[in-house]
């Protein structure tokens, strides 16, 4: 896996989104977070990193609340934002980082012991 969207996954919270298929148009992440202000308090919007001229055309929108990301989702996902190629934007919730399900030995020793197995 791409080590941006690496970073990414292992920040996201369940407010946070990825946009996919951003228009050519927006370069720069001040651009990127305008297509999301207006579904509320924005904590972080971020593009993924060039490759010389070229940009994979991802980003990443945590918002401060689920309503306003859920609302975003609504107006944005499978539309094509105003002025911007009739490029249709893949918005949807972010995977969340896997947690572990692997107890360390230690702890399970600890635990056998006080249920006496």
């Amino acid at each position: 896996m791409w080590p941006f969207v690496e970073e990414m996954i292992a920040k996201s919270d369940d407010k946070t989104l990825v946009v996919t298929n951003i228009p050519r148009e927006i370069w720069e992440e001040t651009d990127f977070l305008k297509l999301f202000e207006p579904f509320g308090e924005v904590t972080s919007a971020k593009l993924a990193p060039e490759k010389g001229n070229l940009r994979a055309k991802c980003g990443f929108v945590t918002f401060v609340n689920k309503e306003d990301a859920h609302k975003a989702i609504d107006e944005l996902n499978n539309s094509a934002p105003r002025g911007f190629n009739q490029r249709v934007l893949g918005v949807n919730w972010a995977p969340t980082p896997k947690k572990s399900t692997w107890i360390e030995r230690k702890d399970f020793k600890e635990t056998a012991t006080m249920f006496h197995f």
